[in-house]
């Protein structure tokens, strides 16, 4: 918990108004994740807070770069990373179901806890396919010789047979049956 408490956000006796905070996300936040599929970044979060009647808005601007691994040649990366999320969290004395939008949250509570609420945004931020841009940066972390292989569709040869069977062979009886088949639905 101790790499998560700056992280709370005292909320009880605030004034209304707008307020900016600024944190720095590195590998002791991701590691107080259980199960966490990140295990170490450098992130900055710029968070505008804006206290009002009843409620509050809070504005998340992240940009970073994440420890993964690329989508395409398996190497170890820092995976740029940059969004904005917002969301509104409302008090209520009902027991209110939490949605993507709004975030309910007792009168009396004193502090509200914005760690998970990051981690959340930082694990949606990462794109589906792991991969950027890399050979821009001086020292491409990605593996060349796997990128090569890859993008010219080389055969790799099996090791358990000889280079000759390695050729399919053209015609293959299943399918020379299923090539006869008519699919022309006029019946004429």
């Amino acid at each position: 918990m101790g790499a998560l408490i700056q992280f709370l956000l005292p909320v009880k006796g605030l004034q209304h108004g707008v307020y900016d905070y600024n944190f720095h996300i590195d590998k002791a936040f991701f590691q107080s994740f259980e199960r966490s599929p990140l295990q170490d970044g450098d992130v900055q979060v710029q968070l505008q807070f804006e206290k009002q009647p009843g409620m509050f808005i809070l504005d998340l601007r992240i940009k970073g770069t994440v420890a993964t691994d690329c989508d395409r040649c398996l190497a170890p990366i820092q995976l740029p990373i940059e969004d904005e999320r917002s969301f509104v969290v409302k008090f209520s004395t009902e027991e209110e179901v939490d949605d993507d939008d709004v975030v309910y949250l007792h009168p009396d509570t004193q502090q509200f806890d914005l760690a998970p609420y990051i981690y959340e945004f930082v694990i949606l931020a990462i794109p589906m396919v792991k991969t950027y841009a890399c050979d821009q940066e001086p020292v491409p972390p990605c593996d060349q010789a796997l990128l090569k292989r890859f993008l010219l569709q080389e055969e790799i040869p099996d090791e358990d047979t000889p280079a000759d069977d390695n050729k399919a062979d053209a015609s293959n009886p299943l399918w020379d049956v299923l090539k006869q088949i008519n699919f022309d639905n006029n019946n004429n």
